[in-house]
């Protein structure tokens, strides 16, 4: 955790001096002059895992803890249907992320190499170093099988392996975050620290639930249900770096207030819109009484 907390620290002194404007603060600053021309297209970048049936049962079974914390089966299921792919491919298109790629439980290293290297967003120093290592993590330790719905800013990819709109939707936002940054990898190799990683967390949410209300209100119960105790749940696993709980363990509890909130606040989306449409209701029947009289 030093080596990293050095590297961090580092990268955002040389992107933050001035002085360092043509030396080596270039390492991890965006290329000003080329964008990810080779990443670019006009819509948006879908692509689907081939069902592998027993690799993707053994993937819905490591994914039981996640199921049980933010309590739904959907979480790390590894079956997504038309409707989060729809949800997703509306997120990309209304924030003009198309050049972002969405990955629906997909195993794809070498395409993700190739992104590595075209993504000029990001600087170099920062691509080639924790960018490296975020690739050979998801090569080794890959999401097909170990779930968890993320977005890697060094490659500029969502991966989903959850079919929850609301859930999509959220990493969606955690790209829009990142890419709104005029130094996207710094922000994003800062944001990985405990803690630190909360403002993030707090934007990427606030972002998706604020979609939800507006673009999808449909999921809007859901995304209540769902990203509030997924809230509770990575604050509990920043301040797991710093004690000898469990990872899993402090998750699960910090997810419970979560949780609580969440319903309190989905139930209520709920109920106004059942008054909303007894209200339109008595209104349509006023009228047609008053038409016949």
């Amino acid at each position: 955790m030093s080596q990293f907390l050095r590297l961090f620290l580092i990268g955002a002194f040389l992107t933050t001096t001035g002085g360092c404007a043509s030396g080596l603060g270039n390492w991890f600053r965006h290329d000003q002059t080329r964008s990810s021309a080779e990443l670019s297209t006009t819509r948006p970048q879908i692509e689907r895992g081939t069902p592998r049936p027993m690799i993707d049962g053994i993937g819905w079974v490591v994914g039981i803890p996640s199921k049980i914390i933010l309590w739904d089966r959907r979480i790390d299921n590894h079956k997504i249907s038309p409707e989060t792919e729809s949800a997703i491919t509306q997120y990309i298109s209304d924030l003009d992320l198309c050049d972002t790629k969405v990955r629906l439980n997909q195993y794809a290293p070498f395409d993700e190499w190739r992104r590595l290297n075209a993504n000029r967003t990001v600087g170099w120093g920062w691509r080639y170093t924790l960018g490296v290592l975020a690739w050979a993590d998801e090569a080794i330790f890959p999401g097909r099988i170990f779930g968890g719905d993320r977005y890697n800013a060094y490659t500029n990819t969502i991966s989903i392996y959850s079919d929850a709109p609301s859930v999509a939707v959220k990493e969606g936002s955690r790209a829009r975050d990142i890419r709104s940054r005029s130094l996207p990898g710094t922000y994003a190799a800062v944001n990985s620290m405990p803690l630190i990683s909360m403002w993030h967390e707090t934007v990427a949410t606030g972002y998706a639930m604020e979609y939800l209300q507006d673009d999808l209100p449909k999921s809007e119960r859901e995304g209540y249900y769902l990203l509030y105790p997924s809230y509770g749940a990575h604050l509990g696993s920043n301040l797991a770096s710093f004690t000898a709980v469990p990872n899993t363990v402090s998750a699960a509890i910090f997810a419970i207030p979560g949780h609580i909130v969440g319903r309190y606040e989905g139930n209520r989306v709920n109920d106004s819109r059942t008054m909303l449409r007894a209200q339109d209701t008595s209104l349509s029947a006023h009228e047609a009484s008053g038409k016949s009289d």
